[in-house]
Order: structure tokens, then C-alpha cells, then sequence
């Protein structure tokens, strides 16, 4: 009887032991991509400071833009074309919208001319 209730007693430990392993591997999931947003987030703030810099600078633009030979005005509008698409591509990547949003958003920025032009 006493054996019985060891092996009882084990069997029960070892099932908490594998319940409380998942538990902990579902947490350090969910905190790694917690963490992976987190990142995403703080590199898109970033990249919008930079981004504001070079709008605000045309001699800063002109390191940002890989487009030669083309007016400053028209070289502010393509990199805010570029910010705008940006913007909308990570939306989808953090999961804030859906590929079908993604895609309708795409199709609304891409009537205007410049965006198409960029």
C-alpha cells in the first residue's frame, strides 16, 4: 500500500512538473514577443526622428534619399511617400492590421500621383 501511494505521489509530481514546465515556456513566449514589439516599436520612433530630420533638412535629405537629381521639394515628398508606406508595413508586422487592411490602405495611398511617382 505504501508503495502505491509513492508511486501515486510521483505520478502526481510529475505531472505538475510537466504543467508547470509548459506554463513557464507559454510565459517566456509571450514575454519575448512582448519584448520583440517593444523593440519594433522603439526602432519606428527612431526611424521617424531620423525621418523628421531629414525633412526638415534638405542636406539631411539628401543622405536619406537614394534618388538622384531631383528637386527638394520632390525628394521631401517621396521620402514622406516612403514614411507612409513604412508606417503602413509595420502596422502589419506589429499586428495592428490585417494583410486585407494592409492591402486597402496600399491601394488608397497609391491614388495619389506621387506615391505612384515614388
Amino acid at each position: 500500500a505504501g508503495l502505491a501511494f509513492a508511486v501515486g505521489v510521483l505520478a502526481v509530481l510529475v505531472a505538475q512538473q510537466r504543467r508547470f514546465e509548459a506554463l513557464r515556456l507559454r510565459v517566456t513566449q509571450a514575454l519575448e514577443a512582448d519584448d520583440r514589439k517593444a523593440r519594433l516599436a522603439e526602432q519606428q520612433r527612431f526611424q521617424t526622428y531620423l525621418l523628421d530630420k531629414a525633412l526638415n533638412d534638405p542636406d539631411l535629405a539628401e543622405v536619406l534619399s537614394t534618388i538622384n537629381e531631383v528637386d527638394p521639394t520632390k525628394r521631401r515628398q517621396y521620402l514622406f511617400a516612403n514614411a507612409i508606406y513604412t508606417n503602413a508595413l509595420r502596422a502589419h508586422r506589429a499586428g495592428d492590421v490585417t494583410w486585407d487592411e494592409l492591402h486597402g490602405h496600399l491601394r488608397v495611398i497609391c491614388q495619389s500621383a506621387i506615391f505612384r511617382d515614388y
